[in-house]
């Protein structure tokens, strides 16, 4: 042992000795935290220091020597051969044992209380133990079979032995993934309901106290410091004091001085899940004595698990710092609503933890749901194909129906000019009137003919026919263009005449683009283009030109 371990045993000595028992144990688990060989070791100092008349107050078997109960094996206890010790702490040391009487062969765990605390105060907490096991029979909590007292008068219990891996080293020595560690939690969490069903609050969830059997089966140990509450939720203020849960996983009201309740436990178990998908604790011990780790839990939020683990972000996020709330009420108000969470989460339902909005909830939904979603996504896009569909086939015929409309009215003047005009006329004329007309009906063609013309399964009849029309209206007004003056007007009239042709040549048949694939017409109508644009001076009409040399050469291409 180092001076600086032998030192603070003194101090702690020094504080504890003269006060009443009771005291002396609150001052000891407060001070120690879970150090609990320190504990011990200051026990055993104080109990060598008590006055005369307290020493003949205890049991007859307490005035003797008592050995060390580090027992050999083949030791017996009771009725019980000692195998071998499997674990120590608190109060009491555990062994692995065998029932030696021939009444029946059993493998057990025998639970011991230590001497050095065999005084009424500690007996009275062992003995609660022993009772509210006793009374206990959940298949994931360790269940007493028998006890009694050693030759020396220290009282024992009987367990189920239980061969498994703490709850934190199961997971990892197995691969677990969170889905399945969650699974094992939620095992810890029905145990914990029948606990709090029964009024009993364990105060002292740690992974070492939940082992995993072979089986996969959850068992909760170490009923040390658990306690029992009577109808106004209290435990007996006598024992109160005494029962100290392990620093890193107490509450913050606990190490406050406030008795453990519910809520505590919540607390705990919380610790334990943040631990057991992170493999870290909440909050950090490095660097930091007993007292400065109690100051932090007591007024420090820890981080969320997504900082240790990015994949926890969100729900387990949420739930996990619901349970770890310092305030009580901020938690859930009992572990059946924390594992009813961890189930929701497990089932892709919505967790109250975290109150998501609408699209949290219907992304919920979908994961739950994804044949049903598929499905009425698939209905949907169908719907919307069709009025798609629709809507332009309805577009499409609006527009044939307005070209075409442009087109009978320009054809009608042009009919009506040419019966009225004067045989001795030298060049036909157009008012402003049908002028405009004619040009309007040439710019119609640019945006509107495309658009109106387009390939759609089903009217490609219906595209011929206003095809047609346009071949007739073209070469009428061919007809009256070609005795304008080769002006500004004129020049630009020319090249809209030969726009259109390209424009139709195009619908007729493109390679580029969606047509009728009637590659002879489309030739024909780029030819009448060329043949107009070739006359034509300015330089728009000669890169116009270009555009219908290329098409009518890809219109040709075999």
């Amino acid at each position: 042992m180092t001076p600086a371990r032998n030192r603070r045993i003194r101090e702690l000595f020094d504080a504890a000795f003269g006060q009443p028992e009771e005291a002396q144990a609150d001052l000891l688990w407060r001070e120690c935290g879970d150090d609990e060989e320190l504990v011990s070791a200051v026990w055993r100092l104080l109990g060598a220091n008590r006055k005369t008349d307290e020493f003949m107050k205890k049991p007859a078997w307490a005035t003797r020597r008592i050995e060390s109960v580090e027992t050999a094996p083949d030791s017996m206890i009771g009725h019980y051969k000692v195998i071998k010790e499997i674990g120590k702490g608190g109060m009491g040391i555990v062994y692995q044992a065998v029932r030696a009487d021939e009444v029946f062969r059993r493998i057990v765990a025998v639970k011991v209380i230590k001497p050095e605390f065999a005084m009424d105060t500690f007996i009275a907490v062992f003995q609660q133990e022993r009772q509210i096991l006793a009374d206990l029979d959940h298949p994931n909590i360790a269940r007493i079979v028998d006890g009694g007292s050693t030759d020396s008068g220290l009282p024992f219990f009987v367990m189920d032995y239980v061969d498994g891996v703490a709850l934190d080293k199961f997971s990892q020595a197995h691969g677990f993934s969170v889905s399945q560690r969650l699974m094992l939690f939620r095992q810890v969490c029905k145990a914990a309901e029948y606990l709090h069903r029964n009024r009993v609050v364990h105060s002292d969830f740690k992974p070492s106290n939940i082992l995993v059997g072979t089986d996969g089966i959850v068992k909760i140990l170490d009923f040390g410091i658990a306690r029992v509450l009577n109808q106004s939720g209290t435990v007996r203020p006598e024992l109160e004091k005494l029962l100290m849960g392990t620093l890193r996983y107490s509450s913050p009201e606990q190490l406050q001085g406030q008795a453990a309740r519910f809520a505590s436990d919540v607390y705990s178990l919380g610790v334990v899940l943040y631990e057991l998908l992170t493999g870290v604790k909440p909050h950090s011990s490095e660097n930091r004595s007993t007292e400065e780790l109690r100051m932090v839990i007591i007024s420090q939020d820890p981080p969320p698990p997504s900082a240790s683990v990015k994949s926890l972000r969100g729900d387990l996020d949420a739930i996990i710092m619901k349970a770890l709330k310092r305030d009580p009420a901020g938690r859930y108000a009992t572990v059946t609503d924390f594992d009813d969470d961890i189930a929701n989460f497990l089932t892709c339902r919505p967790v109250k933890a975290r109150r998501g909005g609408v699209f949290y909830k219907a992304g919920k939904y979908f994961k739950r749901n994804p044949r049903e979603v598929m499905n009425v996504t698939l209905l949907v896009v169908v719907v919307l194909l069709s009025a798609a569909l629709f809507y332009e086939w309805r577009t499409a015929k609006r527009l044939e129906e307005h070209v075409k409309t442009a087109q009978d009215t320009a054809i009608r003047n042009v009919s009506q000019y040419l019966s009225s005009a004067n045989p001795s006329d030298t060049r036909p004329t157009f008012d402003d009137a049908q002028m405009k007309d004619l040009r309007n009906v040439a710019g119609s063609y640019e945006v509107l003919f495309p658009e109106a013309i387009h390939v759609w399964p089903g009217s490609t009849p219906a595209r011929r026919g206003l095809l047609n029309d346009a071949h007739s209206y073209l070469n009428a007004a061919g007809q009256l263009i070609d005795n304008e003056p080769m002006n500004d007007d004129g020049v630009t009239d020319r090249r809209e005449l030969a726009r259109a042709w390209y424009l139709v040549g195009n619908v007729e048949g493109s390679r580029t683009s969606p047509s009728l694939k009637n590659y002879t017409e489309a030739a024909h109508s780029y030819e009448e283009a060329e043949k107009i644009l070739s006359q034509l001076p300015d330089q728009e009409s000669a890169n116009l030109l270009e555009q219908v040399r290329s098409a009518e050469s890809s219109a040709n291409r075999p």
